[in-house]
């Protein structure tokens, strides 16, 4: 943790410029500083449109789109440092630096310790997590209360127990206050459940996780409420319009086709009998190719190439809608193009089937975190922070797992032994170097909008 606050606000005092999002959180938060309830961005808005800037609608209206549990707490920061961006920054350093002692807490409850320290030590260098640590941007609150509500129904889906299930509704609802996405992790957490252990449905624990996640959050649903009145569902389910109907659609559709292939799964039994023998096998075999189809599409292939190259660095820029046009495999060619760590996770994909359930997890949560902003299709890295500690976990988790296979299943062989432990070393030693070559030249510089 030492290590990742003196990277990160080194980063933060270097000279640069801040991002328009860092201006708009920052005067909010000044704002509650002389008023606890006005959490509108309204005076942001008239000041740049006066300027001749376009800004999106959203900005000028009563209330601010997303719920102000950042604001409120940089708003504390600013009076206790008497500084405005170094309050309003505080709370995103703090929790990217949490996110650390997190993510060895779940890696060592899923896995080992040893698995625990080596995922926080990726997480430290992490190119995302850290730039995000060094923005005042709302991304590392919410990943780290969504990751504290996936902990916590992680065990409460083991133990049953109301009291976890409790814990888990505090960290929802903490998250939902964060911002707007947080309420994924309830969507998540409803939709694993019904496909995992749907008998929780059944009993009174899990209506206490979403009790206690909506008591959280039903101050933000009140205040909307006074504010809109008759608008208030359209503007609430929207974000203020930022969602299209099309984007609901989609996830309905989706929803209903994973609802499909559940009932379809608890009853395959009774169906196979109606149909002509097939072997299992044969079928689990076909998603093999499913998943190899992602990484030789040529725009994935480019990508893997580039996280293989010590010489490349990706692209960032400030212009709004620099990503705009990207294809839909933008965020996994992204993630492994800013830390090949991420790769090895990825590859992981081809041996899921045989995998544990903690597996499945950690895969089911990062892949619907990165298929839902896939969908709303405004690229931009930070927007998948909440799947990374997951996808370094697994990364974390698979080093270990290919270290001690080599150690055993190579024990009598000792020079095949002493020649894949050599590849290994290299490539983790180069995976590190890479990471820390983009750390140095975009991380460390802190000079984009987006990346």
């Amino acid at each position: 943790m030492l290590l990742g606050f003196s990277l990160r606000i080194q980063g933060f005092y270097r000279p640069h410029w801040f991002t328009f999002d860092e201006r708009v959180y920052t005067s909010l938060s000044c704002q509650l500083n002389r008023n606890p309830f006005n959490y509108s961005s309204k005076p942001i808005y008239n000041y740049y449109i006066n300027q001749g800037r376009y800004l999106p609608d959203y900005l000028n209206k009563p209330l601010f789109k997303h719920p102000p549990l950042f604001c409120y707490l940089g708003s504390a920061m600013q009076k206790l440092t008497n500084k405005e961006f170094l309050g309003s920054y505080l709370p995103s350093l703090f929790f990217g630096l949490a996110l650390i002692p997190l993510v060895f807490c779940v890696a060592s409850q899923l896995f080992n310790k040893q698995c625990g320290i080596l995922a926080a030590f990726l997480v430290t260098l992490d190119p995302i997590t850290w730039l995000c640590s060094q923005k005042i941007w709302l991304e590392t609150i919410v990943t780290f209360f969504m990751l504290l509500a996936f902990y916590f129904l992680i065990k409460a889906t083991i133990n049953e127990k109301s009291k976890t299930f409790f814990f888990a509704g505090v960290a929802t609802g903490l998250a939902m206050l964060s911002k707007m996405s947080g309420v994924l992790i309830l969507f998540f957490a409803l939709g694993f459940i019904a496909i995992y252990k749907p008998a929780l449905y059944k009993k009174k624990s899990l209506w206490i996780y979403l009790v206690t996640s909506f008591a959280i959050y039903s101050p933000w649903i009140i205040w909307n409420y006074i504010v809109y009145r008759d608008k208030f569902v359209y503007n609430f389910i929207t974000i203020q319009g930022e969602l299209s109907y099309t984007f609901y659609l989609k996830i309905t559709l989706i929803i209903i086709a994973v609802l499909i292939l559940k009932v379809l799964y608890k009853y395959k039994n009774k169906l196979l009998q109606h149909l002509p023998k097939i072997n299992l096998q044969k079928i689990k075999f076909l998603i093999l190719p499913a998943v190899l189809i992602i990484f030789i599409n040529p725009y994935m292939l480019e990508g893997i190439f580039n996280s293989l190259n010590l010489y490349y660095i990706p692209k960032t820029g400030w212009t709004v809608g620099f990503f705009c046009r990207e294809p839909a495999l933008f965020y996994l060619r992204r993630l492994v193009e800013l830390s090949p760590f991420y790769l090895i996770a990825l590859l992981g994909m081809f041996a899921i089937g045989k995998l544990p359930m903690k597996y499945r997890a950690l895969y089911a949560w990062s892949f619907f975190i990165l298929g839902i902003f896939t969908i709303h299709g405004n690229y931009q890295s930070r927007y998948i922070l909440p799947a990374t500690p997951a996808l370094l976990i697994l990364a974390a988790a698979f080093i270990i797992k290919i270290e001690k296979f080599i150690t055993t299943y190579y024990e009598k062989k000792r020079y095949c032994q002493i020649i894949l432990f050599f590849l290994f070393a290299f490539f983790i030693l180069f995976f590190f170097i890479k990471t820390l070559i983009i750390n140095l030249n975009l991380s460390l510089a802190n000079n984009m909008a987006y990346f």
